[in-house]
Formats: structure tokens, C-alpha cells, sequence
């Protein structure tokens, strides 16, 4: 691939600019000043070799993405020192085994691990651009991979010299710039070039830029900011460039992705999905033993719904957060427990047994257990209030000591302070005098429960009134609601809705907070109906059986409305709806406001007569019609929108939402018919004291039921 003036001339001293191009009879002459020194690159008309003259040197390359690796220019030997020395300490010696199924939308898919997927990049595809979208749930393991191959790339790149990666991460900002942030990530590793520079080695092949988080990095309102960037870089890197695009499946679809990005239709260039799955319960159990654990301590009957498949335990962030402390042992007693916020109350109950007698002898262990909660939420709302998921070590003290427990004496404010970056749920920054979570999901956890927490004290941090909450912290939100004492959450479910009316229109707070309180009404349902009057809003997440709520006058940019029943939902006034995305279990109620976008299934309908038709065409009518369930069908309903892996068979201890599957009349009926059927799974627990309790898991889909 031959080089252009302007790919050199990104390379000249700023301020300055070619002093003269001109051809002899075999040779192209590019005259500039860089670093300073008078520079002149020769190119050979009939062959591949370069001439360099700089500082009195006359340097011959065999091809110019040699002369573009060089310390003259990219300096791609630095980069790869660098880089390396970086992730060593970040890529675990003994990474847990993540498959992934590549496909190359030509009807060839296959199974591969990180070896075939660093093989299937390296990979020469005869293509202008190579696009490959890397998506899977949180915790699955999409940043791992991207850090993995950093580390062999860097590590070997004296020897084999193949493409560096460039990882580019949100770092929880709204995106402005993505230059900004390529920028950043080049700083970071203290690479030479310039994020102008780093387009002309993507184009010619020498690195792989590898943007991870897409799906958080935008505004939601059609995302336009981010394609409109996207779309420029793409064309910018074309000629031998590679992309790599990770997010959440949910965002980063084909659909999607060829709707805002045309340039993926060209002929020329290559797109490809490599899907990540989660681990296998073999490998699983396998990888743990490696760990250390015994056998025994995972292998019980108690731990088969850990295991099973959906569990977010085999999700490998928190497969690898499992092997501190007894989180395995505890998670017997309590099989019905949400994964993620029971490794959040393991962790800080084996955490607060590590500050030493002294300190123990001075505060309880319940004082304790909140400082670590209080803390740890704090940092979440430093992060989420400056955009940011670092935090410098001297803001991380000042936070400690603002949460130290009242009539705590100078000696173990102190200790505790020194303890704060230690704790299990921070990790260090690149900048060692940074600190950041370990993983996405503690801070969105930790950060849902502050606002929980605050509305209920009616305060409203800034995060609430200038971020855009994104899609993983909306998905996570749940699972803090269902952490909190439902007192709590009540508290601030109304005290939520008796402000939203008096909140500013000129900031985001309104939006925000709505999209919070229709979350929680779908697992805390208001005596009276929910009112959203006269309010924008970005993204907003609706669950199982939503209850009664007038939407007048609002505008919503992405409904997402999977397995959720919205016949209680109505419109009145002008209003729209951006983006609904829906599946199969999805009911509508009859006179639902029409989308401009529709996404169903990985299908995306743009056009207003084609969304009409497959909104409310007689080919899309209700589907329970067509199942086999001789009981009510609002309870057969009810179950398919259940989401959490258990439900725990008590009425003092279930969450609102199984109590309305246990409650129904024909609950007890149906138990047994699907359990007949091979449809649930039931364990029943007997406690050394008290009553036993029956956990539920059901194996049911519409599919299940067909005639």
C-alpha cells in the first residue's frame, strides 16, 4: 500500500508544513521538518523501498509500514514496551476460558476461543477495512479478550511484528471527542504518536483500534454524536485499517450497526460478529479447582443453579470474584440470591474482618459493614458526578474520611483512611495514583444504591441532573432495588414522584428520575398511577407486568420492553418514542404510540407502514393464544416474565414480584402441571431452625407450551 502526502504529513512539526515535493526520474521526494530536523522521505516509483534522510542519517526501509513503525515516526518498539509493562499486572496469570461464536454474515459461523479469535484478526482478508463487533453481556469477558491480546501482541511484537492493539474505553464519559479519547488511551501507554497520526498506522495495518464500551459512550437521541465520529474514523483508516467495536449485544447489532454505518455495506470491506458466551459449568468448576477450592465446596446439589445455565456466575468476572473468602460456601445457604449483589455483601463481610483487633475492638462489625457500603458509594458518586471511573488517591482519602463512623478516635480514622484503597471492589488505575472498580457492574451497583438512598433522604446528586444514565446502570438498577429493604425503596419511589412535577426542565433530572421510578414500580407497584408529564427522557427499562401509568406530553429516546407487559400504559398529548425495543413476550396495549424505530429480535424496521404492520398486523396476534395451559394465562404470563434465576417459595421473604405468581389462585394447580411436565425445577432448603423453604426455577418458554 503506497503512502500519501497527507499520511506524512500529520507527521510534520506543527506549524510547519512541506517545504517542497518533487519527482526525478524514479523517485518521489516529501520535504518537511519533524522533531525539528529536516526531514526528506523518498519513494521508489517501481518498487516498495523508502528512503529516510534525518540528522545527517540516510536510512533504507523495505516498505513504508516500516519506516511507519520506526522511532522516527510511530515508534512502535517503544509503544509495545510500554504496553506491555502496563498489562502485566492486569491480565491474570490464569484466565478463565471464554468461548465466543464468530460469525461472518455469509452463513459461516464457528466456535473459537481467544487463540482462534487472535488467529481469525491476524487473519488477511483482502478487504479495505476490517470491521469486527465484539459483544456479550457484562462480565463476560469482552475487556479481557481486548487486554489479552494486547499483552501477546505487545509482548511479541520484536519477533513477530504483528498488529498492536489500541484499547480506546469510555471511562464513563459522555462522548465528545473520540479523538479525545483515542488521545487519552495513546497517553496512557506513553505512545509516541498522536491521534492523528494513530489513523495512518490503523490504515496501513500496523494497529488494530479496538473502541470498547461503544454502547456507553453516547447519547442516547439516535446516538448521532457517536455514529457521526464512528463514521468519519472508518473512512479515515480505510485502505488495510482493523476495527474493533465491543459493547453489550443489546446496542452493538448488525442492524443497527449497517442502519447508521453505510460504509459496512461496501464490497470492500469485511464485517464480522464474534458473540461471547458465557463459561461452561465444566469449565467452570474445572478452572476453580485450579484455583484452589476443594470439591466439595462447589460441587453439591445446593450449587446446581449457580451452575446452570443464565447463571450469572458463569459470567467470568464474577466466576473470578468468587474465589475470595467463602462466597461459594455462603452461596448454599441462599440459592435464590442474586449473584451480584450477594458477592457484594460476601465481599464486604469477609472485608470487614480484616481491619485487625484493634480496630474491631473500637467499632462493631455492623459500623463496619456500613463504612465499606457508605464508602464504596461514595467513590461511585465522585465517579458518576466528574464523568470519570478513576479517582485520585487523595479524593479516595478525602471520601474515607467523610465516611468514618461518628465517635471514631484520630488512631483508627487513620487506619481506616490507609485501608481505603485496599478494599476488594478497587483495583489501580494505570496512573498507580488512581484507583478504580474492579469491574462496571460494582460501580453501577454501588452507585444505584446511592440514589436510591438519596432520593429517599430527598437529595439529588449531580449525576441525576447532568448525566445520561446509560443502559448498564438501568440494567443493573434492579438488582440494588432488590438489595434495600423495601421501606427504603418506597421512601423513595414516592418521594421521587411527589417531586418530579416541581423538578427543572432545563437539566436532565427529570428524565432521569422518571426512568428510575417506572423501574421501580415494576417490582414496587404505587397504590395510585404513575403520572410523566412534560418530560424528555433518554432511555427507560420496563419489566414484567408494568403498572397503571399515563405518559402525556413526553418524549422517550429508547424504550426497551423486553418481556414486559405494557396493557396498564397509556398516551394522551403529543408524544414519541424514538426506539422500541421489544421481543416475542412483549404486549402492547391497544392504542400504542407508533415508533420511529423498531428493534425486535436483531430485525430493524425503520419505515412507519412496515413498524405498523408488525406492531399490530393480524400475523403478530397474542401468542398465548396458541399455548397449551389449562390455567389463567395472566399467570402463565407472569411466569415467562419472571427474571430473576430463583423464586424463593415464601410469602414473608419473596420479592413483590414472585408474590404475584404465588399468590394467584391457581399458583398451587400450576406448580404442579409444570412440574409434571419437567418445566420447574424445585430444591427445597431445611435449615438447622425454623420452617424449610421451597426455591423455584423455571425452564419455560413460549416455545415449551406450543400445541
Amino acid at each position: 500500500m503506497k503512502i500519501s502526502e497527507a499520511d506524512l504529513r500529520v507527521f510534520a512539526d506543527l506549524g510547519t508544513d512541506f517545504h517542497e515535493v518533487h519527482k526525478d526520474s524514479e523517485n518521489v521526494h516529501y520535504h518537511f521538518l519533524m522533531s525539528a530536523q529536516n526531514t526528506v522521505v523518498s519513494l521508489h516509483e517501481n518498487s516498495d523501498v523508502v528512503r529516510l534522510s534525518i540528522a545527517g542519517e540516510e536510512i533504507t526501509y523495505p516498505n513504508i509500514r516500516a519506516l511507519l513503525a520506526s522511532k522516527y515516526f510511530g515508534h512502535l518498539n517503544l509503544w509495545a514496551s510500554n504496553q506491555s509493562a502496563i498489562l502485566r499486572d492486569v491480565v491474570p496469570a490464569h484466565p478463565i476460558p471464554i468461548m465466543g461464536e464468530m460469525d461472518e454474515l455469509k452463513g459461516n459461523v464457528s466456535r473459537m476461543g481467544i487463540e482462534e479469535f487472535d488467529t481469525y484478526l491476524l487473519t488477511d482478508r483482502n478487504a479495505q477495512l476490517d470491521v469486527i463487533i465484539l459483544d456479550g453481556p457484562a462480565g463476560i469477558g469482552k475487556t479481557t479478550q481486548i487486554h489479552q491480546i494486547s499483552l501477546k501482541r505487545a509482548r511479541n511484537f520484536r519477533t513477530q511484528q504483528n498488529r498492536l492493539l489500541l484499547h480506546v474505553e469510555s471511562t464513563g464519559r459522555v462522548l465528545q471527542n473520540l479523538d479525545d479519547l483515542i488521545a487519552g488511551s495513546l497517553q496512557k501507554i506513553r505512545a509516541k504518536p498522536t491521534f492523528d497520526q494513530l489513523r495512518v498506522l490503523v490504515r496501513h495495518g500496523l494497529v488494530t483500534l479496538a473502541i470498547d464500551g461503544f454502547d456507553e459512550l453516547a447519547d442516547p437521541n439516535g446516538y448521532e454524536l457517536a455514529w457521526g465520529q464512528l463514521r468519519d474514523l472508518l473512512k479515515d483508516v480505510e485502505g488495510a485499517g482493523q476495527v474493533i467495536l465491543a459493547g453489550r449485544e443489546t446496542f452493538v447489532s448488525i442492524g443497527r450497526m449497517k442502519n447508521a454505518l453505510p460504509i459496512l455495506d461496501n464490497i470492500n470491506i469485511n464485517l464480522c460478529q464474534y458473540r461471547l458466551h458465557e463459561v461452561e459449568p465444566r469449565h467452570a468448576r474445572n478452572w476453580l479447582l485450579e484455583q484452589g477450592l476443594e470439591y466439595p465446596a462447589f460441587d453439591k446439589e445446593e450449587m446446581n443453579g449457580i451452575f446452570s445455565s443464565g447463571s450469572y456466575a458463569l459470567r467470568p468476572f464474577f466466576l473470578s470474584s468468587m474465589v475470595k473468602g467463602n462466597v461459594i460456601e455462603d452461596l448454599q445457604s441462599d440459592p435464590s440470591a442474586d449473584i451480584l449483589s450477594f458477592l457484594v455483601n460476601a465481599l464486604i463481610d469477609r472485608e470487614k474482618d480484616k481491619f485487625g483487633e484493634d480496630i474491631r475492638r473500637s467499632i462493631s462489625s455492623d459500623e463496619l459493614v456500613k463504612y465499606i457500603q457508605a464508602l464504596c458509594e461514595e467513590i461511585a458518586r465522585d465517579m458518576a458526578d466528574n464523568q470519570s471511573e478513576s479517582l485520585p488517591g487523595q479524593t479516595l482519602e478525602w471520601a474515607a474520611g467523610v465516611c468514618i463512623p461518628e465517635g471514631a478516635d484520630t488512631e483508627v480514622a487513620r487506619v481506616l483512611i490507609h485501608r481505603a484503597q485496599n478494599l476488594p471492589f478497587l483495583s489501580p488505575d494505570r496512573d498507580r495514583n488512581t484507583v478504580k472498580f474492579a469491574h462496571r457492574q460494582f460501580l453501577v451497583f454501588f452507585l444505584g444504591l446511592n440514589a436510591i438512598k438519596c432520593i429517599a433522604g430527598d437529595e439529588f446528586p449531580k449525576y441525576l441532573r447532568r448525566n445520561i444514565l446509560g443502559s448498564e446502570f438501568l440494567e443493573t438498577f434492579p438488582k440494588a432495588i432488590l438489595s434495600l429493604p423495601g421501606s427504603v425503596v418506597r421512601n423513595f419511589r414516592d418521594n421521587a414522584l411527589g417531586k418530579l412535577p416541581q423538578m427543572n426542565a432545563l437539566d436532565r433530572s427529570a428524565g432521569n428520575i422518571s426512568s428510575l421510578v417506572l423501574i421501580c414500580g415494576c417490582y414496587y407497584p404505587p397504590n395510585e398511577k404513575i403520572s410523566i408529564k412534560y418530560i424528555s427522557m433518554d432511555e427507560i427499562y420496563l419489566f414484567g407486568t408494568v403498572p397503571p401509568v399515563d405518559f402525556e406530553n413526553v418524549s422517550i429516546s429508547i424504550l426497551n420492553a423486553y418481556k414486559a407487559d405494557l396493557g396498564a400504559v397509556n398516551f394522551s398529548g403529543e408524544n414519541s418514542i424514538v426506539t422500541l425495543r421489544m421481543d416475542p413476550l412483549t404486549r402492547l396495549p391497544p392504542k400504542f404510540l407508533l415508533p420511529s424505530w423498531l428493534e425486535f429480535e436483531g430485525k430493524t424496521f425503520k419505515s412507519k407502514p412496515e413498524i405498523q404492520s408488525f406492531l399490530f398486523g393480524t400475523e403478530n396476534s397474542e401468542e398465548s393464544d396458541k399455548v397449551d395451559f389449562p390455567f389463567d394465562r395472566d399467570l402463565l404470563d407472569r411466569i415467562l416474565r419472571y427474571r430473576p434465576f430463583w423464586l424463593r417459595e415464601d410469602l414473608e421473604t419473596v420479592e413483590p414480584v414472585g408474590r404475584n405468581i404465588i399468590e394467584h389462585r391457581d399458583w398451587s394447580k400450576a406448580r404442579q402441571w409444570l412440574s409434571d411436565k419437567g418445566l420447574l425445577r424445585i430444591e427445597e432448603r431445611y435449615p438447622a431452625s425454623g420452617r424449610s423453604s421451597a426455591f423455584i426455577h423455571f425452564r419455560i418458554g413460549k416455545d415449551d407450551l406450543k400445541r
